[in-house]
């Protein structure tokens, strides 16, 4: 693995790095990710 990959989690970011793909329509997936991973943490936390 790359250490991007390892970084990022996942393959997907150097992916589009590399094929030149829009910084906004990065974000706009990496936000649907982060909004997933924040619904599932909220069972998991001790402090609000």
């Amino acid at each position: 693995k790359m250490p991007i990959d390892i970084l990022a989690g996942t393959d997907r970011v150097r992916k589009e790095i590399e094929a030149w793909k829009d910084l906004d329509e990065m974000e706009q997936w990496w936000k649907i990710d982060v909004r997933a991973f924040e619904k599932i943490r909220k069972n998991y936390l001790i402090y609000k």
